[in-house]
């Protein structure tokens, strides 16, 4: 019998006595963050539960109360192992420097560039390829990271916070050496300027390919690529002889 008071991932823990020597753990606790993501990307948090993503995985349900002590644990563990795959490339991106720096608007307007073609070819041109997930995971992961960022759950807060405020943060520093003048909320809607065009290219990105009647070449997104980047400093108003000279 289970008492009454008893938890759901206490009783999983009591009737399978779940081991570390039953199941690899790593695969174990990849296979039900995949099934996860998938899960909830289709048919949201409330909609599916714990014993139907541990079936998709493969693996014993109480597994998901050992892993990540409860569903909405699970859900958050997928939702950071998505986010620290995805913003790994960011590391690569030259640091902004003092203001005062002789070289400063140079830098700084390499920074922008590099990051602008960076989420470019993260998201489209390169894809799935630079994820450790499949793609089919990547666009599942990137539509549960839209619904959070519209509306956060609780747990997520910080995640998302601590995420996004790098790409935030980085592009406020590079607009503001490029644009001294700029500052508040403007500096605030350069960042949803710069980045809301890719991501809004990357979410329609099949129906344009059906739209224009054919796949996009290595060569077309190359070419998107400079031109939302072209697209972004003109935006911010930076002057044609000082963007084409990079000084």
């Amino acid at each position: 019998m289970v008492c009454i008071d008893q938890s759901f991932d206490q009783f999983l823990r009591n009737c399978f006595m779940v081991t570390q020597s039953q199941e690899p753990n790593q695969d174990t606790r990849q296979r039900l963050m995949e099934a996860a993501l998938l899960a909830f990307a289709d048919k949201g948090f409330d909609g599916v539960g714990v014993r139907e993503i541990a079936r998709k995985a493969k693996a014993n349900p109480a597994l998901i109360a050992y892993h990540f002590g409860s569903k909405e644990g699970l859900y958050e563990a997928s939702l950071k192992w998505f986010a620290v795959d995805f913003f790994q490339w960011i590391q690569n991106i030259p640091s902004v420097p003092d203001k005062n720096a002789p070289n400063a608007k140079a830098v700084a307007l390499l920074g922008l560039n590099t990051f602008i073609n960076g989420l470019f070819d993260q998201l489209i041109a390169s894809g799935h390829k630079k994820y450790q997930m499949s793609e089919l995971l990547q666009k599942a992961a990137h539509k549960l990271w839209s619904q959070e960022m519209a509306d956060p759950r609780t747990g997520l807060v910080d995640l998302f916070l601590e995420q996004v405020r790098k790409t935030a943060d980085h592009i406020m520093a590079c607009a503001s050496i490029l644009r001294p003048d700029i500052s508040g909320l403007e500096l605030e809607a350069v960042v949803a300027s710069i980045q809301g065009p890719i991501f809004f290219f990357y979410r329609s990105f099949n129906f344009i390919q059906t739209l224009r009647g054919g796949a996009f070449t290595k060569d077309d997104l190359k070419k998107l690529s400079q031109y939302f980047t072209d697209f972004s400093m003109r935006g911010l108003g930076i002057p044609d002889v000082f963007f084409n000279e990079g000084a």
